[in-house]
């Protein structure tokens, strides 16, 4: 397993390194096979392109809300054509983070609770971990905060795009020892590797 994740991470700093410095291939088990100005995309048409899809979607959107990326590449590389006006506002609403600040989104459980070879609803629970120069001090700050995102997909142009969104905060890990029925934590999630760092 370990050097299966050092072969997968070697192909991508190698396709990074000395590729075309917009688009990159790369070589994964379900997707994402092409990282186009920092952003991961192309999945396969099965469950498990839909589950990294979904989790690369919302790590994606916290990048374009710090700025990082732009949210029209976003939209090109992410977006279906039947996008809700809730999903698209979440790219279209950056934010300028003071200099300094790190912040990544990191997935914990990713579950399907809906699926077919056309669409897929994935439920991403998440922390989000960021660090700030505490007031110009030179001393870190650290804030971790948990939430869920429910991204909706759909198959178009051979890539699962993003259509809707919904989120919320928590639930916060010592809530949900034994989750209630009604939550997608009660239910199995997936187990895998799903994200790729993409400085």
């Amino acid at each position: 397993m370990i050097l299966l994740v050092v072969t997968i991470l070697g192909i991508i700093l190698a396709g990074l390194d000395g590729g075309s410095p917009e688009s990159d291939t790369v070589r994964t088990g379900h997707g994402p096979n092409s990282i186009t100005n920092g952003i991961p995309h192309g999945y396969d048409r099965t469950e498990a392109g839909a589950q990294t899809s979904a989790t690369n979607f919302v790590q994606a959107a916290n990048q374009v809300s710090l700025g990082r990326i732009s949210a029209e590449e976003a939209k090109s590389a992410l977006v279906g054509s039947n996008a809700s006006d809730a999903l698209l506002a979440v790219l279209d609403e950056s934010v300028t983070q003071a200099e300094g600040t790190v912040m990544n989104v990191l997935p914990a459980l990713v579950n399907v609770t809906d699926y077919s070879d056309d669409r897929a609803v994935v439920s991403v629970w998440a922390v989000s971990a960021s660090q700030n120069d505490l007031s110009g001090t030179g001393k870190v700050s650290v804030l971790t905060v948990w939430s869920t995102t429910t991204v909706t997909l759909e198959w178009e142009n051979r890539d699962w795009k993003a259509v809707d969104w919904a989120f919320r905060s928590g639930p916060e890990p010592e809530e949900v020892s034994f989750p209630e029925g009604d939550s997608t934590l009660a239910e199995f999630g997936a187990n895998g590797l799903y994200t790729f760092f993409v400085e």
